[in-house]
């Protein structure tokens, strides 16, 4: 990297650090309803090749995302197998071109949530309380409301971007920062949703 770039890099990271990137992508999160989440692929032709699905998401208490996502499908054999994932958000509202408005990577691992504890065996896995169940439930609904009769079809189950390892914040041209996830997960749980 010439010396150029990286001074570029610092004055994108300055400028984007003038505000408070934690906060927008918080917002940004509560805005989009749905993103790109991208997983590991395992299927033999393709194996370890990203492949990213459009998934409706809804946040926990802790500003954590979280899907539903069917047995069956591709990215969930995929996160049985590894759990890395990501989770891309944009602003789909937007008119023109698409870099000049706000974007982020949400980057970590994901784990199945499951209420039964004999369940909560297999890799991926996170035991939570059916109240708890229930209230992902209700949140998801919210922002999903055919949700519910999703359950009853191809085996659906939650899973929760648990552990943000780091997200790839851009605001527009030249406000760009790779925020630590513990500084999201910090500053996030100070004020619980």
């Amino acid at each position: 990297m010439s010396k150029k770039e990286a001074n570029e890099i610092k004055a994108a990271e300055h400028f984007a650090r003038q505000g408070n990137p934690v906060q927008d992508v918080l917002s940004w999160l509560h805005q989009a309803h749905h993103g790109t989440l991208s997983t590991l692929n395992v299927k033999e032709e393709t194996a370890g090749f990203p492949l990213g699905s459009i998934v409706p998401f809804a946040l926990d208490k802790q500003g954590r995302p979280f899907i539903f996502i069917a047995n069956i499908a591709a990215h969930t054999h995929n996160l049985t197998k590894n759990n890395k994932a990501s989770l891309f958000i944009h602003n789909d509202k937007a008119d023109g071109d698409p870099q000049k408005t706000w974007r982020a990577s949400i980057i970590g691992t994901f784990s199945k949530l499951v209420s039964n504890q004999e369940e909560a065996t297999p890799t991926h896995c996170e035991y939570i309380e059916e109240e708890e169940q229930e209230e992902l439930l209700a949140r998801y609904i919210e922002r999903v409301p055919k949700a519910k009769s999703y359950a009853k079809t191809h085996g659906f189950h939650f899973w929760r971007l648990n552990d943000i390892k780091s997200i790839r914040y851009i605001a527009g041209f030249g406000r760009i920062c790779w925020i630590p996830g513990e500084e999201y997960t910090e500053n996030i749980l100070r004020e619980p949703l």
